[in-house]
């Protein structure tokens, strides 16, 4: 992957990064905490219009994902959906990023990196403010927007964002030394949807999310009570399923976190459907609350219909706490065997409800994670060994 003698990498980034993409965000900061613990120089390089800053970030920043602060919006369903009725607004609302823990200074165009990161296809728009480095990459998150397109091809939008997604993924494949697949899976969609060759693609190890490192080191707590839903505000993620799925469990509990990436009527819809009035909505949760939230739970359902990568896969089994996925790729390659959720509804319904009543070793989890952690780390490895 990257040159051997690679000692000094920027990131490139731009504002969407902090208001919008989070996990993709996230994923950049995984890459760059690794190459940070391998003792390599990390830059970000932030563009904003045709003007370049240098970001100092801090790794408490990192580490919480760029949130400053949890936003609890309420812990009932009556609650949550009387202020969805009155202030919808509010829950489509910019995240309050915490700006005091970036330092910002100009970006020295002198400088000379060995590595330069993109970290996503949409940003070259920008390519003609490449910093100067011995190699280029860019992170491929995923095709998901070039899938969709096909289903959805009058929505503008979605066609325009597909669109930047192959021009970017094409420039680096073709004129850069390649892209950065965070899945196996994702290697593979991108050579076969023709945006790069084979040798042009690389697929990173999987990582574990700042912080998570500590936490899959220590002990597990047994596990909490109640289901888990992190970020299932979003069609992609099987928010139409998880109503009946909830419902049909009978669970008494249920704790979610993350912001709706959904319209404002599909949100109330979901409320409605819900047959549960035991439910904390955390919108924006830091590290600690994260890890609280997944540590509290008897049970994370992660239904999802495309994912990249699926961070809270790896966040949850982190923890010592179970979670469900779909039979899709490459979350059902992530879980023990027994963690895919069935084709059939009353078989998934089943699945739920028995997990629900046993008593977990959390111990479990961990090590089928480190195990998996081992493995692809055997088989991937971000620097060529020749």
């Amino acid at each position: 992957m990257f040159p051997i003698a690679a000692n000094s990498f920027v990131f490139v980034i731009d504002n969407d990064f902090f208001l919008v993409h989070h996990g993709c965000r996230r994923m950049v900061f995984m890459i760059a905490s690794s190459l940070k613990n391998l003792k390599k120089d990390v830059t970000f390089l932030f563009l904003s219009g045709s003007s370049q800053k240098e970001y100092h970030i801090s790794d408490g920043f990192i580490k919480n994902n760029g949130f400053s602060k949890n936003f609890l919006v309420g812990t009932s369903k009556d609650e949550i959906r009387n202020k969805l009725s009155r202030n919808p607004n509010v829950f489509f609302d910019v995240p309050v990023i915490d700006r005091e823990m970036i330092m910002v200074t100009d970006f020295d165009k002198n400088e000379k990196y060995d590595v330069c990161i993109y970290g996503g296809p949409w940003l070259f728009r920008s390519v003609m403010d490449l910093p100067s480095a011995e190699s280029y990459y860019c992170i491929a998150h995923d095709i998901v927007p070039n899938r969709n397109y096909f289903s959805e091809p009058e929505v503008a939008g979605l066609r325009d964002f597909a669109f930047r997604h192959k021009e970017g993924y094409c420039f680096f494949a073709t004129n850069g030394n390649g892209l950065l697949a965070v899945t196996k899976e994702t290697c593979f969609s991108l050579i076969q949807y023709g945006f790069a060759s084979t040798e042009a693609v690389h697929t990173l190890p999987i990582m574990l999310p700042p912080g998570f490192e500590e936490v899959l080191s220590k002990p597990g707590k047994p596990n909490g009570s109640g289901i888990l839903l992190a970020a299932p505000f979003d069609p992609r993620k099987g928010m139409a399923l998880m109503p009946d799925l909830l419902n049909a469990s009978g669970v008494k509990k249920l704790t979610i976190f993350g912001r709706p990436r959904c319209s404002h009527d599909a949100l109330l819809k979901w409320f409605d459907d819900v047959n549960i009035n035991d439910i904390s909505w955390w919108m924006d949760v830091g590290f600690d609350k994260q890890v609280e939230l997944y540590s509290s739970a008897k049970l994370v359902l992660f239904p999802s219909l495309q994912e990249g990568l699926g961070l809270p896969i790896l966040e949850a089994m982190s923890c010592g706490t179970p979670i469900l996925v779909q039979d899709i790729a490459p979350t059902n390659a992530l879980v023990p065997v027994r963690d895919v959720l069935a084709l059939n509804f009353d078989e998934s319904i089943a699945m739920i409800c028995s997990r629900l009543a046993e008593d977990e070793n959390p111990g479990f989890y961990k090590k089928h994670l480190k195990n998996l952690l081992n493995v692809s780390a055997k088989r991937y490895s971000f620097f060529n060994e020749e």
